[in-house]
């Protein structure tokens, strides 16, 4: 429960202390010049500390929007695919740029979204737009961050990611090549100085499975004698 002291200072001033205690939590104290204000102070503070909301906002001040994603990309992306490492990292750090030195309490859906239209709109390396489905990827990114430092770090309440749309994908017209296609491309494969193409282009026309499926296969996954490869973690059914 809270209290409050009343003193007179040194210089003739009246200020108010409001102590907070509450078994299972540290205390919690605050000086103000008006009654009112230390009052306030406590009842919204006490609630909060109830509530379980209290101390993941004083963590929220204390943290940058940088602090969290360098304890990120250290502590937890370290276990995901080399592919994922590599694409979080650079998606990340360019959220840096945007907002690195905001602390967390600052980070709103509405600044997110702004962010996200910067990103719509960027002219990249390659003079190029990125396209809606990047600029959802970049979001996927961030979003798995806020989620970690709410769930295992208690640094803030809610992932402000979740709170604005994505924005809409452009459905590409499904084709499937020719015969002729596919012998003219096979037979470029062969041509090619990449001797691994031609096999990865057989497995891929043959499976169905993504560049970076196949290229993670390893022995373990390949039965030669029943002609058999398990393709891990595709989406294709």
């Amino acid at each position: 429960m809270a209290n409050i002291q009343t003193r007179t200072t040194e210089d003739n001033r009246v200020m108010h202390t409001a102590r907070i205690r509450i078994k299972g939590y540290p205390q919690q104290t605050a000086t103000f010049s008006r009654l009112t204000d230390a009052k306030q102070w406590a009842q919204k503070t006490e609630a909060k500390i109830r509530e379980g909301i209290h101390f993941s906002q004083a963590e929220a001040k204390r943290h940058t929007f940088a602090d969290m994603v360098e304890r990120y990309i250290k502590t937890v992306l370290t276990n995901k695919s080399a592919k994922i490492q590599y694409q979080y990292a650079q998606q990340l750090r360019k959220w840096c740029s945007f907002l690195g030195d905001l602390t967390l309490d600052k980070i709103t859906p509405a600044l997110i979204a702004e962010q996200r239209e910067n990103l719509a709109t960027e002219i990249t390396p390659r003079s190029t737009l990125r396209s809606p489905a990047s600029v959802n990827r970049y979001l996927a990114a961030l979003s798995s961050v806020f989620s970690i430092a709410i769930k295992e770090w208690q640094w803030i309440d809610e992932n402000p990611v979740k709170k604005i749309n994505k924005l809409r994908e452009n459905k590409g017209r499904e084709r499937f090549l020719s015969a002729e296609e596919i012998d003219r491309l096979l037979q470029a494969c062969k041509e090619s100085y990449n001797k691994n193409l031609y096999l990865v282009v057989v497995l891929s026309l043959s499976t169905g499975a993504r560049r970076m499926e196949i290229w993670g296969l390893r022995w373990a996954d390949i039965d030669l004698n029943a002609g058999k490869a398990i393709i891990r973690e595709t989406k294709n059914k």
